[in-house]
């Protein structure tokens, strides 16, 4: 199991891989700053042959448009990939809803 960790005092994702799947966990603020943070931990998930995608959100305080982009990115990047949300605060949920994303994913989940 690998773990990866890119912190900042406001933000933080790390990754646990297992085989070709990957729990990516958010904590802070996803926004235009953060994004790439998101994007580079998912590029390298992505060449290390992961084909999984559970996008844990239970942590974010915030979520951004930038935040509905990034997951668009994920699956343009990865057609052939399941890609999921667990921990959606209800904002969150309603936003993947609006913007049509929800419906390409494999599962969106809402925090308990």
């Amino acid at each position: 199991m690998e773990t990866s960790r890119l912190q900042s005092p406001e933000f933080g994702v790390s990754s646990r891989v297992d085989g070709d799947a990957a729990v990516v966990e958010l904590v802070g603020e996803l926004d235009e700053w953060t994004r790439p943070r998101v994007d580079e931990e998912i590029h390298v998930l992505g060449r290390a042959g992961v084909t999984q995608f559970t996008v844990d959100a239970t942590g974010l305080t915030f979520v951004g448009v930038s935040g509905v982009h990034a997951l668009v990115a994920l699956l343009a990047d990865h057609p052939a990939s399941l890609v999921a949300v667990t921990g959606a605060s209800a904002s969150f949920a309603k936003l993947l809803e609006v913007s049509g994303v929800g419906a390409h994913l494999a599962d969106v989940q809402l925090r308990a």
